[in-house]
């Protein structure tokens, strides 16, 4: 369990602080600091993992906001048009919310969905 507290507080600390926290662990766990602290690999994993469930929270809203403005114009959003927009990267999202802002018909913002 303190390998896990360690490990979340270097990561969220961007490891700017690892002496403070190996001084801690010495007076909490003497002689066991070497052992609880992770290693950079560990880090560099848990670095990726929020880095990726960022980038997942960032797509989700995107893609809600998307399907926000066709229900806006449309009342209901077409099956076609949700499987597309949950299914998209960042960028395809992008496009399509700028299409919706610049007025453009569902058919000119997904021409090769049918709806």
């Amino acid at each position: 369990m303190l390998q896990a507290v360690v490990r979340y507080v270097l990561v969220v600390d961007e490891g700017r602080n690892r002496q403070g926290l190996r001084t801690v662990l010495g007076r909490v766990a003497p002689g066991q600091e070497d052992k609880i602290k992770p290693t950079i690999a560990e880090l560099n994993i848990a670095e990726l993992n929020i880095a990726e469930g960022e980038a997942w929270r960032k797509l989700k809203g995107k893609a809600e906001i998307l399907l926000r403005m066709v229900q806006g114009q449309l009342g209901t959003v077409p099956a076609s048009v949700e499987l597309k927009v949950k299914a998209a990267p960042v960028t395809g999202i992008g496009v399509w919310i700028d299409a919706m802002l610049d007025g453009r018909s569902l058919d000119e913002v997904f021409p090769e969905t049918a709806h």
